[in-house]
């Protein structure tokens, strides 16, 4: 009965210390995600992030106007994010289809 208490008190310690993580995980929210939720409202959006040595980034393809943008967020100034300048996807290719013919 003794190594079977251990192990049930064990294992609801091992829940509790989890809880306490996901919480502390969920009360830091990094701008990064704060921004894809917000860039993300009110259109049809395909979104894509990524992080490197200096900060993270967030491309934003608009599919109804083919248009990609997105922001960097570096990790010095992580408020204050730099756009992508916006870049329309479907004017790339009808221009690369034309150079290809």
């Amino acid at each position: 009965m003794n190594a079977r208490n251990w192990l049930v008190g064990g294992l609801v310690g091992l829940n509790a210390a989890l809880i306490v993580a996901f919480c502390a995980g969920r009360m830091s929210l990094t701008p990064t995600a704060q921004a894809q939720a917000q860039a993300l409202r009110g259109g049809h959006y395909m979104a894509v992030s990524g992080t490197s040595q200096q900060g993270g980034v967030v491309y934003l393809y608009n599919v109804d106007t083919g248009v990609m943008g997105g922001y960097i967020f570096q990790q010095a100034n992580p408020r204050n994010p730099v756009p992508i300048v916006p870049r329309s996807i479907s004017q790339d290719i009808k221009r690369i289809k034309r150079r290809m013919r």
